[in-house]
């Protein structure tokens, strides 16, 4: 603990006292007090020793916290597996069978190293039926997929220019799937072998610079599946727990997304997390034709439903602090309402791990929720703009009073009886100038527009009129058809000088006369 020296402030971060120093005392220079470090070395207490968990398979001491992981490692699974038929391997578990994982090698002594997937799959389908078939006769599971296989890759030192060969054993794995009696096992087995098809092709192209060396065998996990006792319920995150902004009722069923409704419409002071004081209420809310677990695109027919009801939701999402510490930052809204009603209520969605689960809970103080994510930290700002989030467009509201689009030239909509397009043609002439000053900035003037004729458009609707069609008539002069004759009598100075013996003399341009320009006139009917 950190003491002022002037007053009675203290405080567990030195940076606080040093800061109330400067402020509030005007002083500084902080000399921290010896009590300080004597409390803390008091307080200080040695960390025990981690126990040490042995693991029979293996005859090995394991740590507690790291015992998990070696179960899941390959010399576990080596040192556990049962052969129970050629070929199809049982790994022992530690969890009274619940979960069962198999182990399918195909016998490749004769044919060498296998690369072909579709093969391999091929070879060991029969054992991979039977062994579902069997499990799914005493309860409906849950099966997932993982293939090992063993890669290469040539690597080069920077001391030493011989390359060298590393070898490695990658696995590929697939979502857990629902089998039941009713299932076709040759759909599901088919589905399996595309996604890890897929996944395998897709680390090859990628610019990793493995080789596949051979496939080794396919492991397979069965879970038994029982959902009437299925859970939804997800723990809160340590970093968003210590906020106390969200009530997570912790439910035994697939209905959190009710229960965490519930808890907003009804909030209990004591122990608002569980289930037994929002049971009274189950029967308020409207839920007819919707079925649980609750997925995102019902909500719109939830509110439909209860007309007096309206729901935003915001989902999480990791982001590293350092290689070792992860935090949480609110992100969404994923689902936002369209119309705010009376009883309007912010939830959260968590997103598990290790399955495909989802979990809703109660945002009870928004503020106190995202109030760590708003900063005025500059570095913040540009490692957002870093990161490519911000969509670099600014919306700039109306001003109050200015928030109306009107129309005010009326007669401009009323329909004309003819309309007049007008155009001029140019020519371009060199300007000349004198050398700029290098050693200043200058702008040079190259060329010049000089106009040499020009023309008009007549566009008419109908003409309904005899005088109209005279007047149009006569301002032709004769048409287009006698546009060439009349362009003899222009005298154009951008038209070249022929020759007296030359057959378009009549074209060319007389300096000795006056210049004359073409006017022409064109009308559409």
């Amino acid at each position: 603990m950190y003491k002022c020296n002037a007053c009675l402030m203290q405080s567990t971060y030195k940076n606080n006292v040093i800061r109330h120093l400067k402020r509030v005392h005007g002083i500084e220079e902080y000399k921290e007090s010896a009590s300080s470090y004597e409390q803390k070395s008091e307080t200080s207490l040695p960390k025990e020793k981690s126990s040490l968990i042995f693991c029979k398979s293996c005859n090995l001491e394991i740590a507690t916290e790291k015992f998990s992981s070696h179960q899941r490692s390959l010399s576990h699974k080596q040192n556990s597996s049962v052969e129970i038929e050629p070929g199809v391997y049982l790994i022992n578990s530690a969890f009274k069978r619940n979960i069962s994982t198999y182990r399918i090698k195909y016998d490749s002594e004769n044919d060498g190293t296998i690369t072909d997937i579709s093969l391999f799959f091929s070879k060991i389908k029969d054992r991979v039926i039977n062994l579902i078939a069997m499990g799914v006769q005493e309860n409906p599971l849950k099966i997932n997929f993982e293939l090992f296989a063993s890669y290469v890759v040539s690597t080069k030192k920077e001391d030493d220019d011989e390359a060298c060969i590393k070898n490695e054993v990658k696995s590929f794995n697939s979502k857990y799937e629902i089998v039941t009696i009713s299932r076709s096992l040759d759909e599901i087995y088919s589905h399996f072998y595309n996604v890890l098809k897929t996944k395998s092709e897709e680390f090859e192209e990628q610019d990793s610079g493995w080789s596949l060396l051979t496939l080794l065998f396919l492991e397979i996990n069965m879970l038994k599946y029982n959902p009437m006792r299925a859970s939804s319920f997800i723990p809160l995150p340590p970093d968003i727990y210590c906020r106390k902004a969200i009530v997570n009722v912790k439910n035994f069923d697939l209905m959190c997304f009710k229960w965490a409704f519930l808890s907003a419409l009804h909030p209990s002071l004591n122990n608002p997390d569980r289930i037994a004081n929002y049971e009274p209420y189950s029967n308020e809310l409207n839920f007819n034709d919707i079925s649980f677990p609750m997925e995102l695109k019902n909500i719109a027919k939830f509110e439909k439903n209860n007309e007096h009801i309206s729901i935003n939701v915001f989902g999480l999402e990791k982001s590293p602090v350092s290689s070792s510490k992860i935090k949480h930052n609110i992100i969404g809204p994923l689902y936002h309402t369209k119309m705010r009603k009376v009883n309007h209520i912010n939830l959260l969605y968590l997103e598990a791990e290790t399955s495909n689960n989802g979990h809703f809970c109660w945002i009870k103080n928004m503020s106190r929720l995202v109030g760590c994510q708003i900063n005025k930290h500059e570095s913040d700002l540009e490692e957002h703009l870093k990161r490519g989030d911000c969509a670099k467009v600014c919306t700039i509201l109306p001003k109050p009073g200015e928030h109306y689009l009107q129309f005010k030239d009326f007669h401009r909509s009323f329909p004309v009886p003819f309309t007049i397009y007008s155009d001029f043609e140019a020519i371009l002439n060199p300007i000349e100038n004198c050398e700029p000053n290098p050693e200043k900035k200058y702008i040079i003037n190259s060329q010049i527009h000089e106009a040499y004729s020009f023309a008009y458009y007549v566009k008419l609707e109908l003409l309904t009129d005899v005088d109209m069609v005279h007047f149009i008539r006569k301002s032709i002069r004769g048409g287009i058809v006698q546009c060439s004759h009349r362009y003899a009598k222009a005298n154009n100075r951008y038209m070249p000088q022929r020759d007296v013996d030359d057959c378009l003399r009549y074209l060319s341009y007389k300096s000795d006369e006056d210049t004359q320009y073409l006017l022409y006139l064109d009308a559409n009917n």
